[in-house]
């Protein structure tokens, strides 16, 4: 009795034994680096005996020459025998994308800590310099420049040695006639902000009020649409009622 073929059986097992598509794509990339060092072989050799030929002339041996087709079932065999080069290759490329990951984060370290020790050294000069220039645009004919200096003092001063450095270097009464100047809310309530800002030092409000500071806070008027103006002027008088100061300068 002859063999019963089962076609699906011989289906299932050429799948199960083909190669991945990763694997066909190594193999057809060694195809091709084979086929060319095949070629540079031949050229060379080709060059080599026309050099030393009389007539230029000579038989080229079979062996030398190498068909298109013996090359490709030279490649194929090549692939199909060395499915531990590639999964060596693949390791070697996880390996190096790994150290250059480690290798770039190590540069952001250290980067990131030059920039740290630098900012470190020169930031108080740049902390005079903001003052300095915040306060000057507090003297400025425009609302919005004068608006933009009390934001950032009152941004700057968020511990006593910060709201001291401002009233040192008169930031303190460059708010007080900014406010006592004012004519719209909005610069009102900036120069309010501020002031309120350096109230959260004990020794910002002896300034204050050595600076006359109650009665031009008094002396502000509400405002319906900046309901803000209320709570910062509610604020300061209390500050500086708990502190004992009077309105008597």
């Amino acid at each position: 009795m002859g063999s019963v073929h089962n076609p699906s059986a011989r289906a299932v097992a050429n799948d199960a034994s083909a190669p991945s598509h990763h694997e066909n794509f190594h193999c057809e990339r060694r195809k091709l680096r084979l086929n060319i060092w095949l070629r540079r072989q031949q050229r060379d050799r080709d060059a080599d005996f026309s050099s030393s030929s009389p007539n230029g002339s000579y038989f080229r041996r079979p062996y030398l020459r190498g068909s298109p087709a013996g090359n490709a079932q030279r490649s194929r065999n090549f692939c199909s025998s060395s499915p531990s080069v590639n999964r060596a290759d693949e390791a070697a490329a996880a390996l190096e994308e790994e150290a250059e990951r480690k290798i770039g984060w190590l540069l952001k370290v250290i980067f990131a800590g030059t920039a740290t020790a630098i900012g470190y050294q020169f930031f108080p000069y740049m902390g005079d310099n903001l003052v300095l220039q915040s306060i000057s645009l507090l003297q400025v004919k425009d609302p919005f420049f004068k608006r933009t200096g009390a934001s950032r003092l009152a941004s700057y001063a968020v511990d006593d040695g910060r709201r001291m450095k401002v009233v040192e270097l008169g930031g303190a009464q460059g708010l007080l006639n900014m406010l006592e100047a004012a004519e719209d809310d909005r610069t009102r309530k900036a120069a309010l902000e501020a002031l309120a800002a350096l109230t959260e030092s004990d020794k910002a409000v002896g300034a204050l009020h050595k600076a006359g500071a109650i009665p031009i806070v008094q002396s502000t008027p509400s405002s319906v649409e900046e309901a803000a103006i209320d709570k910062y002027k509610t604020s300061l008088l209390k500050r500086f009622q708990d502190l004992r100061y009077d309105g008597s300068s």
